[in-house]
């Protein structure tokens, strides 16, 4: 059972393999039933390693104890505010409780160090003449029951980065969420995200039924999320798509999950500038160039030789006719072939690597990389100015554990994971699957509460008055 539920990568058998394979080459149905990869570290977004070999253990030694709750720490008054460190899971719940208290609460974006202490972006920022005067008190209860660290600083001066009077810490602003529910919207999809904001954050919600979306007034809210669905096209109408759009023109974040991502992404609804890759088959050169542009901008490389002329630069290749016109006309009929045979090979349920941007907000409290589980043949598509948070690795360093054939890997390496981007004075979050499946994955649930609880302060505008 321990390497049941620990294993890394468990492998299916060869004889398995050659069944599956001659079900999908001719066309029938899987024969998986559920996930392929379990990986409990994973899951919770951590780094972890397997041992070849432990020493012996000595037998009649007490088991150790877990550790007790840390005691709060935070035994007097600021004189300029508070800070809490966003790495700690704890930190929503914490903000949940600031919302509630009437607290405003900002985001670093920037890394800093005060006091010597080190923060990462995501830190939250209390100062104390913009806040309630009953805020120590509300901090002292949120480090007793969430556990969290809460640092009071005295000067708005730090040893390293932005100073906490700058501009370099958004204003957050309370979500008001709904939720689209009923058919078509999966009921798992929905559950999951429900029992996660209201029972694991005790965030207030609102179940709104999608089949009556365009006639429900939306000002009430600033964030609506679309859990992962069938086919939405048949109760979102064009009418209703416009009145979507206009709310998130006046300052909403609209979240959309899986298949309800990629209606979100038609090149018909006029709505996101992502795209499914079976749609823009003959812009695949502009995509791939707009990778190549994002890996530039995370690894800058200055060479003074060629910046101050001390250096001839290299002479160009000088492509012929034939090459230009073979990279402007691609074969678009064989590749919605090829594309429709790797759909037919999209993993069932595989642990995949996603790189993170760490500059965006989405990303904060993550890290540089993240396994996140893939499932289905939605292949997503972004370039500026759509921001990706979080983009699929490498072929040869995107799968991580799970069944994952090469023709699939080819086709998902490189693709876009978390996606947001402004329309008018809000914003559209897609996430290529639901990170919130089945609540057993705490690592890709951060990328998901990062878009409810910063959302509406760090992407969008405050809503108007229609």
């Amino acid at each position: 059972m321990l390497r049941t539920l620990c294993n890394f990568d468990p492998h299916l058998t060869e004889g398995f393999l050659v069944k599956e394979r001659r079900e999908l080459e001719n066309r029938r149905e899987t024969l998986l039933y559920d996930v392929t990869a379990w990986n409990l570290p994973m899951a919770f977004g951590l780094e972890a390693y397997w041992a070849g070999s432990v020493s012996e253990v000595q037998l009649g030694t007490e088991p150790p104890r877990a550790a007790s709750a840390p005691a709060p720490k935070l035994s007097e008054k600021s004189g300029y505010g508070y800070l809490i460190d966003f790495a700690d899971s704890g930190a929503y719940s914490a903000l949940v409780r600031l919302f509630e208290n009437g607290c405003h609460p900002r985001i670093a974006v920037k890394p800093l160090k005060t006091e010597g202490r080190e923060y990462q972006p995501g830190t939250v920022l209390l100062r104390a003449h913009e806040n309630p005067d009953g805020l120590w008190g509300v901090l002292r209860r949120i480090e007793s029951d969430f556990g969290v660290g809460v640092h009071e600083v005295d000067s708005a001066l730090v040893e390293d980065g932005p100073d906490l009077g700058s501009r370099k810490f958004e204003l957050l602003t309370a979500p008001r969420v709904a939720i689209a529910s009923q058919w078509p919207v999966y009921s798992t999809s929905f559950g999951s995200v429900w029992y996660l904001l209201d029972n694991e954050l005790r965030l207030r919600s609102s179940p709104i039924n999608v089949q009556s979306i365009g006639g429900i007034d939306l000002r009430k809210y600033n964030v609506l999320i679309l859990p992962d669905s069938g086919d939405l096209g048949p109760v979102v109408d064009k009418k209703a798509v416009e009145k979507l759009k206009k709310w998130v023109e006046s300052g909403g974040t609209l979240i959309a999950l899986g298949s309800s991502a990629a209606f979100v992404a038609g090149k018909d609804r006029e709505l996101s500038s992502v795209r499914l890759k079976r749609d823009v088959l003959d812009r695949l050169a502009e995509y791939d160039e707009a990778v190549e542009r994002e890996k530039s901008a995370r690894r800058i490389d200055i060479d003074p030789a060629k910046i101050w002329g001390t250096e001839k630069a290299e002479k160009k290749k000088v492509e012929s006719k034939d090459e230009k016109d073979e990279v402007k006309k691609p074969d678009v009929e064989k590749l919605k072939r090829s594309d429709e045979w790797q759909r037919i090979l999209s993993p069932a349920g595989a642990f995949l690597a996603g790189v993170i941007d760490p500059e965006h907000w989405l990303g904060y409290g993550l890290g540089e990389k993240l396994p996140v589980m893939f499932r289905g043949s939605r292949a997503f598509m972004s370039k500026h100015p759509v921001k990706t948070a979080v983009r699929l690795a490498d072929a040869d360093e995107l799968r991580l554990s799970g069944l994952l054939w090469p023709e699939a890997r080819q086709r998902l390496a490189q693709t876009a994971y978390a996606t947001a981007e402004s329309v008018g004075r809000g914003q559209i979050i897609l996430f290529a699957t639901d990170p919130t499946y089945r609540m057993w994955m705490p690592g890709a649930q951060r990328l998901f509460l990062n878009a409810v609880l910063l959302g509406p302060g760090m992407g969008t505008s405050q809503p108007l008055p229609w």
